[in-house]
């Protein structure tokens, strides 16, 4: 989007530092997710291939909207 670069940085550096901290980690991981930071780059890489793989099991089972 047409967030500024330096503001997605920022707060890329606090939510790579809260899913860093034991509270969160153990709570995360009691609940079965796994704890994973990341740069605004790979999630906007992570984000396309999900897209793209559920467009692909939307098309094969032939959904449509209503």
């Amino acid at each position: 989007a047409a967030t500024p670069r330096e503001i997605v940085a920022r707060y890329n550096t606090v939510f790579n530092e809260i899913l860093r901290s034991p509270q969160i980690v153990e709570k995360l991981t009691t609940q079965g997710f796994v704890s994973v930071g990341g740069t605004p780059d790979e999630f906007g890489e992570l984000i396309a291939k999900d897209v793209a793989k559920w467009r692909k099991v939307v098309k094969e089972a032939g959904i449509a909207p209503e």
